[in-house]
C-alpha cells in the first residue's frame, strides 16, 4: 500500500509545481543503488535526481512516467566526484493542482565495486 503511515506523500498546489529533498553526505568514489516505489493520483512525471545540495553537479536524472498503478523504480547513480553534500531530489512540474505522489519503500544501499 502506498498511502499509509510509511509513505511519503508530494501533493501539487496552486503552483503546479512541487519537489522533496533527501540530503545526505557521500564521499569520493561511492556510488548508490536506489529503489522505491511510487503511485500517483493521476497521469504526472516525477523526475529523480541526485545531485549535489548546491545543484550544481546531477550524477543521475530521469524522468518517471507515474499513475494510479504502483511502479517500483531501481537505479544506480554515477561515481560521486567529491566529498561533499548530496541529495536525491524528486520533482513533480507542470502537473494538475490536486496532482499526489506518494512513494514507499524507498532502499539506498552503496552500490557493490
Amino acid at each position: 500500500m502506498l498511502s499509509g503511515k510509511t509513505s511519503a506523500k508530494i501533493a501539487v498546489k496552486n503552483t503546479k509545481m512541487a519537489s522533496m529533498f533527501w540530503p545526505m553526505h557521500a564521499k569520493k568514489g561511492e556510488r548508490f543503488d536506489f529503489s522505491f516505489q511510487t503511485r500517483a493520483s493521476q497521469k504526472t512525471t516525477l523526475t529523480v535526481a541526485f545531485e549535489s545540495v548546491s545543484g550544481d553537479q546531477v550524477l543521475f536524472e530521469q524522468d518517471i512516467q507515474v499513475r494510479e498503478g504502483k511502479k517500483v523504480v531501481n537505479f544506480q547513480t554515477e561515481t560521486v566526484r567529491a566529498n561533499r553534500q548530496y541529495r536525491f531530489a524528486f520533482y513533480i512540474k507542470n502537473s494538475e493542482p490536486g496532482t499526489e505522489v506518494w512513494l514507499d519503500n524507498i532502499e539506498l544501499e552503496t552500490a557493490d565495486e
